[in-house]
């Protein structure tokens, strides 16, 4: 199977408070953890305001 073409597939959990998170990131190219770090604290921020 061509590298290019196999998906790659990442998914984080984060729990807060009573919530239970679920983010997945697709992509053909490689995962790039950096990108998904940064998704992950921007998150965290929006859910401080609740």
């Amino acid at each position: 199977m061509n590298k290019e073409l196999t998906e790659k597939n990442s998914a984080a959990v984060m729990t807060y408070k009573n919530l239970i998170i679920l983010v997945q990131y697709s992509s053909t190219k490689e995962v790039d953890i950096g990108v998904m770090n940064d998704v992950m604290i921007e998150l965290e921020k929006i859910l401080r305001k609740f």
